[in-house]
């Protein structure tokens, strides 16, 4: 694909990278609160929809980029800006660690990570939470009303942060606020959005204009595709 907007080759930042995890989403898997209600199709428009927005929003920004999918599943068909390859098997805090270790080995200094499910994750935010790297701050949180996170970023000397935290849990926002008091780190926060998981999540995003209503949603651009 051509994302809308993305950046000149030659302008490219070796400083910074994203990091998005995600995957090419197949009719039946995943959401599946939403699929019990609005349908198998109602669920995997919806993916296709948030997967879409993140990969567009992320390709606006001047710096590298990597896509890490599941390991046996279809890789998604991006643009050349992207380095796009199965993520390492573990958990999602082996995942985290392991993508950031090797992008801080590779000499990258600020790092930002995130899943694919937050469509309100515009460029202004991203560029938001790199400045905040790189005016001081060890870490960047985007937590969600419920405790999570949306948005994960550290500078190269907390690479590891992240690694210890409950994910898969409400309280890995909590966590890493009181583990980063207790190792002295400077910690920048954006503000609470939700990622999409569930109805609920569906609904609250949808309130704020970012993505149609259910059962309103008819996909995205038909892009990318595995």
């Amino acid at each position: 694909m051509s994302p809308v907007g993305a950046p000149a080759a030659g302008n490219v930042s070796t400083e910074e990278l994203i990091i998005v995890f995600g995957s090419v989403p197949s009719l039946g898997s995943g959401l599946k609160e939403i699929a019990a209600t609005h349908g198998a199709q109602a669920a995997y428009r919806l993916q296709r929809l948030l997967l879409d927005l993140c990969v567009e929003h992320a390709s606006a920004l001047p710096v590298r980029k990597w896509f890490r999918y599941p390991a046996g599943t279809p890789a998604p068909t991006l643009s050349s800006d992207w380095s796009v390859r199965p993520h390492e098997p573990g958990t999602v805090g082996e995942q985290i660690t392991l993508a950031m270790s090797e992008g801080f080995e590779r000499g990258f200094e600020r790092i930002v990570l995130f899943y694919a499910d937050c469509p309100s994750l515009v460029p202004e935010y991203l560029e938001s939470a790199f400045e905040s790297l790189e005016d001081g701050a060890d870490l960047v949180m985007g937590p969600t009303p419920r405790g999570t996170l949306y948005l994960a970023g550290a500078r190269r000397t907390a690479g590891q942060f992240f690694g210890s935290l409950p994910w898969g849990t409400f309280r890995v926002f909590e966590v890493a606020q009181r583990h980063a008091t207790v190792q002295g780190l400077k910690v920048a926060l954006l503000p609470r959005k939700p990622a999409v998981q569930d109805l609920e999540d569906w609904k609250a995003v949808a309130a704020e204009g970012w993505i149609p209503p259910p059962p309103a949603v008819q996909g995205g651009k038909g892009r990318p595709e595995g």
